[in-house]
């Protein structure tokens, strides 16, 4: 019984990330509201859940194995972004820990990290290029998050509100075309495609 994850093409993987991305947006918002409607006021964990959530969800769907979910790509995606926020958030409430500014790329940056090191774990079954995941996968999510946050900039660019809009929109989605281009092409490296 075969158990190695297959991806069909650079450009499934992309679309996948992208479209992952976009469903991590929707599940931040749909976790914020849940929590704040509950008076769990104060927390961002939601941040990395959703967002490792929902990359993680659609690429698992491309990696499948046997036509099945990959579950520990899931896994690996939720824990390893998710894990980073939820310690941040305990020792903020805990005591007078704080990141201020840095909570988010913070987080980011060692939830990447993480992210990377349990699906090396993972993909070195399969190819012995899997150690170069360690390094395209926390430049991925990394280039990713720096995307996002150029809309600290945009400001610099235009003061109308329309186009403000639409030049923050794009770069808040651009993050999820990043992060599948950087990874896509090693990933295509270690996993096989169908019939290989």
């Amino acid at each position: 019984m075969n158990h190695i994850p297959v991806v069909a093409s650079y450009s499934q993987w992309v679309k996948a990330t992208f479209v992952g991305w976009f469903l991590g947006i929707v599940f931040i918002l749909l976790l914020s509201g849940v929590f704040d409607g509950i008076g769990l006021e104060g927390f961002q964990f939601y941040i990395g859940l959703g967002a490792g959530g929902g990359v993680g969800l659609v690429q698992a769907w491309v990696l499948r194995i046997n036509g099945k979910l990959n579950g520990a790509w899931l896994l690996t995606s939720v824990g390893g972004m998710g894990i980073p926020f939820a310690l941040v958030d305990v020792l903020t409430h805990l005591g007078n820990f704080s990141l201020g500014s840095y909570y988010i790329p913070g987080c980011i940056s060692l939830g990447s990290l993480l992210i990377s090191f349990w699906q090396y774990t993972y993909l070195k079954k399969f190819s012995t290029h899997g150690w170069h995941w360690l390094w395209v996968s926390s430049l991925g999510w990394i280039c990713a998050a720096i995307t996002v946050f150029s809309i600290d900039y945009t400001h610099l660019i235009s003061k109308n509100n329309l186009v403000l809009f639409g030049l923050n929109l794009t770069l808040i989605f651009a993050g999820g075309l990043v992060l599948g281009l950087v990874t896509g092409k090693f990933l295509m490296r270690i996993v096989p495609k169908p019939g290989e």
